[in-house]
């Protein structure tokens, strides 16, 4: 977890959900290890990690569903690009990592097109 918690991921939540895959699909009885979740690849280096942050510091919840989690932080920060780059879709997109067009398929997934 702590692995994870320390790794940036710049609006690409299909880069952590891709991780998480892998790791399930790596594990051995039921234990997931960093070394099966990818980290310390040559596209991923491992990172200096101390304390994880608490689950309630990040605004989620250990009883949610992980899909309804990760659905809610995408949410929040594609509102929070918006926000910070008010009538250019073009730059927010960019702050996200998206290409124009990802940014306008995930706004009508969330019912946030204008």
């Amino acid at each position: 977890m702590s692995a994870l918690l320390a790794h940036p991921y710049p609006g690409h939540v299909r880069q952590l959900d891709n991780h998480i895959q892998r790791g399930v699909a790596m594990a051995e009885n039921g234990v997931i290890h960093p070394q099966d979740l990818g980290v310390g690849s040559e596209d991923w280096p491992v990172a200096q990690v101390g304390e994880a942050p608490a689950i309630s510091s990040l605004g989620l919840s250990r009883n949610g569903k992980l899909d309804q989690e990760l659905a809610d932080l995408e949410r929040r920060r594609l509102v929070e690009a918006l926000t910070t780059h008010p009538n250019n879709q073009k730059a927010a997109a960019q702050t996200l990592g998206l290409t124009p067009r990802a940014l306008r398929y995930r706004l009508a997934k969330y019912g946030l097109n204008r």
